[in-house]
């Protein structure tokens, strides 16, 4: 189902421009975008009210089917290595582009200024997060708490056991380069010092590491070290880490944590 979408108005001579354009989920080589072969693309024409059908044929003066010629030539649209090019001369090839139903959803005229702002802000980020890094490791326990985020993030409990302050630092910023997500919300704030599902994997680790707990050898339960008591049932094709991290976020899971932290 075709969504509505308002068509720009036909730009003036003096405001033609080379755009460029990318797809947003490129996976191939080539992309081929639909055209309106079959009338099949609507958008909503704001000055008449209705939906039109719209087809991509830079033969003719309009990308409205009712008012191209019968003998109308539809040309193709494929993006390569998702991107595509367009000069300023293919207006009709880029009014096609700028109203498509697929604009914003599939793909998007790429503009170097807000790229650019969006590195910026991306980078003010990092240096925010690493700021928090620095910031946290001079607080009290603030090195250990340090210690168990590395553990969780580069999975080795025993590596970031032998780190300094200095390499738990720089572990850190080396992972903010390559996985900042891992370290913000989605409205870009620094989350990592309260992520719950941080300390519950570091919790985790830490359990099966120290030996306070086990799994079975089939690994179908996670157990007691001591006596050998069942925690939780894993289930079949599940790995007995990323259940019992899931676990531990459970009302049962809760006393469990507070009855590791006595052991």
């Amino acid at each position: 189902m075709a969504t509505k979408k308002a068509v720009a108005k036909k730009p003036a001579a003096q405001e033609r421009i080379a755009k460029e354009y990318r797809h947003l989920k490129y996976q191939s080589p080539t992309f081929t975008l639909k055209v309106g072969r079959k009338n099949s693309l609507l958008v909503f024409d704001e000055g008449t009210g209705i939906n039109r059908a719209i087809r991509h044929c830079p033969g003719e003066k309009s990308i409205f089917v009712d008012e191209q010629s019968k003998d109308a030539v539809v040309v193709p649209i494929i993006f390569l290595h998702g991107l595509l090019e367009t000069k300023e001369t293919e207006v009709i090839t880029q009014r096609f582009l700028d109203n498509h139903p697929s604009n914003g959803l599939l793909f998007e005229v790429i503009d170097n200024i807000s790229d650019a702002n969006d590195i910026a802000d991306i980078e003010e980020l990092r240096l925010d997060v690493k700021q928090a890094i620095r910031t946290k490791a001079k607080e009290d326990a603030g090195i250990e708490e340090l210690r168990l985020i590395t553990a969780v993030l580069i999975s080795d409990v025993s590596a970031a056991s032998k780190m300094t302050a200095p390499e738990l630092k720089n572990a850190l910023y080396d992972l903010v380069e390559t996985n900042l997500g891992r370290f913000v919300n989605d409205e870009g704030e620094v989350s990592i010092f309260d992520n719950v599902e941080i300390q519950r994997e570091a919790l985790t680790q830490h359990s099966f590491n120290s030996g306070v707990i086990q799994v079975s050898a089939d690994g179908s339960k996670v157990m007691w070290s001591d006596n050998k008591a069942t925690i939780c049932q894993v289930p079949v094709g599940q790995s007995h880490l990323d259940f019992f991290t899931r676990f531990l976020g459970t009302e049962q899971g809760l006393q469990v944590a507070v009855e590791i932290s006595k052991r």
